[in-house]
């Protein structure tokens, strides 16, 4: 799980003086682009093949034909947001200071299912809970599978799988996460 700091800014509140509720998806855009980042340089410091932003199908490479380091956001660009669903719990207000919580829930062959958690610092109330489904896409626009390296990278921002043999209630207290485990090939 990565975790992404914000202070609310006067703009992101309306007229009630709360977060404006589309904002959310702005905090969970923040706390994406940070988990990329992450894990896709973790994975390039680590050598595995193809896990700069060139295995996201871009063109930069740098002299002698040796693969570019990683892209700004870890090749976001490289993703489309096809669904989003947010849950509100309660809201925040000007100048509160959060934590955006973010997961992988699923990885599919081309796409993946972000988990997110929006949390209000210091007691860590939870404010909205979320998720995001993206579609990795190559150069024209039409989905590509995920590269090697990168599902090899974000499998690690995965919540551990459930022991079958443990109750339900062992899977409601698992923490912030939405879902089980759920790798695909």
């Amino acid at each position: 799980m990565v975790r992404s700091p914000l202070r609310v800014r006067f703009a992101e509140t309306d007229a009630q003086g709360v977060v404006y509720y589309g904002n959310y998806f702005v905090y969970f855009e923040v706390g994406r682009v940070d988990l990329l980042r992450e894990a896709l340089q973790e994975a390039q410091g680590a050598g595995l093949q193809g896990a700069t932003a060139q295995g996201a199908g871009s063109a930069s490479e740098s002299e002698g034909g040796q693969e570019a380091a990683v892209e700004p956001g870890g090749g976001v660009h490289a993703l489309m947001v096809v669904h989003a669903e947010c849950d509100y719990r309660a809201s925040a207000r000007f100048d509160d200071r959060l934590e955006v919580e973010t997961w992988i829930e699923a990885l599919g062959r081309t796409s993946l299912t972000f988990g997110h958690r929006v949390v209000r610092l210091p007691g860590r109330e939870e404010l909205v809970r979320g998720r995001v489904v993206a579609v990795h896409v190559g150069r024209e626009g039409r989905p590509e599978p995920l590269p090697a390296s990168w599902r090899q990278a974000l499998e690690r921002y995965m919540p551990p799988a459930p022991d079958p043999g443990q109750p339900a209630r062992a899977l409601a207290e698992a923490g912030p996460y939405l879902t089980s485990r759920k790798v695909s090939g």
